[in-house]
């Protein structure tokens, strides 16, 4: 089995870091107003206007290759945020836009093929009784696992409940959500109606900050697929995912944990470097078939003219059944995949501009049929996100 950590120490790791930061922040004397702490607010409570409006927009390049396939892509976005305060304890949020995509691609599975259209990233009604206590429900973004090589950053519909406790040196987070995998059944080979799948998520999230220059992150997520539906598992099986004999089921479940942390630590002002990783384990599949594990680093260097330059690298392993590959994110090759990730974007605040560049290789851990190396290369020009009232 690939891996960078043995599973048995990195447990115990992941268990000794949430002590750790439990014990920093009880020896911290005074608090910080730099401190970024989920204690003091819902991450998304209702604005101080009634209604707040921002949009960006970016132009893009994808060039996606392996032995087999491949694809050039050009697209132009347009995305907008919208959050309306409809009470004092009643928040409605949105995240949606429009992207065209046009492009050559020879591709066996559709993975990397042009396609336009709309683009629904969020959309929820918040209802916040308690300070620390809030209920979502709508189409929510999967983002907020932070886990790509699980799901990828799309939208579920469902519910989400929220709980923030703490205070500025030491927040926690506890997060339980109920949703509904999206999926289109199109198959003619289906001919009777299948159960309503569903997603289930519960996560635990601690925050420190004990120094000015030192910020913590620890978090914990326990998950779990029930019932998927026989065109998820056929559109996963090209992405690495194990089927039965007739080729419409997945073999095993899709039931696990995942761990992880991250670190900033900055040296001076203008000059911070961080590092975090994460693991994840299906509990239904068997050992060489369940684990992945990511690890990154970066570092964020301020230059004259209120630019920043954010280096990043990342090395990344996922076995053939951690996931179903239909939903994990396509930018690592879904599963069945070992490899490594060089980012550099480029943010240039007076401007309102982004600039940045990704390179993905990941090769295959298992010799299969449907699966070769590949390569990824995106390069991106934006506009950060900007008010319009």
């Amino acid at each position: 089995m690939p891996g960078f950590i043995d599973e048995s120490v990195a447990k115990k790791v992941f268990a000794g870091v949430m002590i750790m930061l439990t014990g920093i922040s009880a020896r911290a004397q005074t608090p910080t107003e730099a401190t970024s702490s989920v204690a003091t607010k819902i991450e998304t409570q209702a604005p101080r206007r009634k209604a707040d409006v921002q949009w960006k927009m970016d132009l893009r390049g994808d060039s996606f290759a392996n032995e087999r396939d491949q694809a050039q892509i050009v697209g132009f976005g347009l995305r907008g945020e919208m959050r309306y305060r409809l009470a004092d304890t009643l928040l409605l949020k949105a995240n949606a836009g429009v992207t065209m995509q046009s492009g050559y691609a020879q591709t066996r599975f559709g993975d990397s093929a042009p396609r336009s259209g709309l683009d629904l990233k969020e959309a929820f009604v918040q209802y916040r009784p308690l300070t620390f206590f809030a209920v979502q429900a709508g189409a929510l973004n999967q983002g907020q696992l932070s886990l790509p090589l699980l799901i990828s950053e799309r939208a579920f519909p469902g519910v989400l409940e929220k709980v923030v406790v703490g205070s500025k040196r030491l927040g926690l987070e506890l997060r339980a959500q109920q949703t509904i995998p999206t999926s289109t059944q199109l198959s003619t080979k289906t001919v009777d109606a299948e159960p309503s799948p569903s997603f289930l998520s519960e996560t635990l999230l601690i925050k420190t900050m004990p120094f000015e220059f030192l910020a913590l992150e620890a978090h914990g997520t326990h998950f779990a697929f029930h019932q998927l539906p026989s065109q998820v598992a056929m559109e996963s099986a090209p992405f690495g995912n194990t089927l039965d004999d007739d080729g419409r089921r997945f073999v095993y479940g899709y039931q696990g944990w995942a761990a992880g942390g991250d670190a900033k630590i900055t040296f001076v002002p203008g000059f911070a470097w961080g590092f975090g990783g994460n693991m994840i384990q299906n509990l239904d599949a068997p050992e060489g078939f369940r684990n992945a594990q990511h690890l990154s680093t970066r570092f964020e260097i301020g230059l004259p003219g209120d630019i920043d330059l954010i280096p990043k690298g990342e090395v990344f392993f996922a076995e053939s059944d951690v996931a179903p590959a239909f939903y994990n994110d396509a930018g690592f090759g879904h599963t069945n995949r070992q490899g490594w990730a060089a980012e550099l974007q480029t943010v240039m605040k007076t401007k309102n501009l982004t600039l940045g560049a990704r390179y993905v290789s990941a090769d295959v851990i298992n010799a299969s049929a449907l699966q070769s190396r590949q390569e990824y290369i995106l390069l991106k020009l934006g506009t950060l996100y900007d008010s319009i009232f």
